[in-house]
């Protein structure tokens, strides 16, 4: 697709593949996208709140403990994407299995 918007705005012909082997030397890498959770959490704010004043509770007589749940998707197919280095895309999933 980059090849073609170069050829398209400036009139220069450039194969895909030119593309592929120039793209590393400015510093862009195809890698593996990372599944992230798209899901919100309305009671977020009234869970870290608690989870705050348990903290601040605490001894060694009254220890805290919690667990952080999360339901990811991995149904989706997910394939490589370019990406700077030292970057990673992110590729939302609907977090229902």
């Amino acid at each position: 697709m980059l090849a073609k918007q170069v050829r398209d705005d400036p009139g220069i012909e450039i194969h895909a593949s030119t593309v592929r082997r120039l793209l590393p030397k400015l510093g862009v890498y195809l890698n593996r996208a990372r599944p992230t959770l798209c899901i919100k959490d309305p009671t977020k704010t009234a869970k870290m709140k608690a989870i705050i004043r348990a903290l601040n509770k605490a001894s060694e007589q009254t220890p805290v403990f919690y667990v952080d749940e999360v339901d990811i998707d991995f149904n989706p197919r997910i394939g490589n994407s370019w990406a700077k280095k030292g970057k990673q895309a992110t590729i939302p999933t609907p977090g229902k299995n």
